[in-house]
């Protein structure tokens, strides 16, 4: 939805984790970022790669948090045009902890739910390293998802990450502009 340079989304990610529930607002300025996206993007994404069946979440990471950040994120705002499923995959292990690392078998479906033949969505906070989406897609995938959609709150931008620079320096030569997204620009 938005690249994040210097820190920026991070900053008030991590403030929203890991603060306290004093910090539990910040959710809904993610919430509303979110919402607005869907309702101008949706139908780009799904022009572009089927209508999605399911909208879901990838399991929250952090063991020493008391709350699952995506749900607040997703239950902060209304009216949402989508349900989401906050519970569709679960944690068989913790998902390796070096950056960039794909763990295909760090989650498997919850009991009672399947993705065969169907289009899901996985929604997260930040695209870091994009290993977190793409192990949650490995586990719709190995499940029979006929078509796994990624989508981030916020892609962070390191300099000295990949093509990261180049992004960087792209992302600032144009203006922001909500109602532009990267699949309908």
């Amino acid at each position: 939805m938005v690249y994040s340079l210097d820190e920026g989304l991070e900053s008030l990610l991590h403030r929203f984790k890991d603060f306290g529930p004093e910090y539990r607002w910040i959710g809904a300025l993610f919430g509303s970022l979110a919402i607005e996206f869907f309702t101008n993007h949706l139908q780009c994404i799904e022009e572009r790669y089927g209508k999605i069946d399911i909208f879901a979440v990838p399991p929250a990471g952090g063991a020493s948090r008391n709350f699952d950040h995506m749900a607040e994120i997703i239950h902060s705002v209304r009216p949402w045009r989508t349900s989401w499923d906050l519970s569709l995959l679960k944690k068989k292990r913790n998902k390796k902890d070096e950056r960039g690392q794909v763990d295909t078998e760090c989650y498997d479906l919850s009991p009672g739910r399947g993705v065969e033949g169907k289009r899901v969505l996985f929604l997260d906070d930040t695209w870091t390293s994009g290993s977190t989406l793409a192990s949650a897609a490995a586990a719709a995938k190995r499940h029979g998802a006929q078509k796994v959609v990624a989508v981030t709150i916020g892609r962070q931008l390191k300099k000295e990450w990949g093509t990261g620079r180049d992004i960087a320096q792209a992302a600032l030569r144009r203006r922001y502009d909500v109602g532009r997204c990267v699949i309908c620009a």
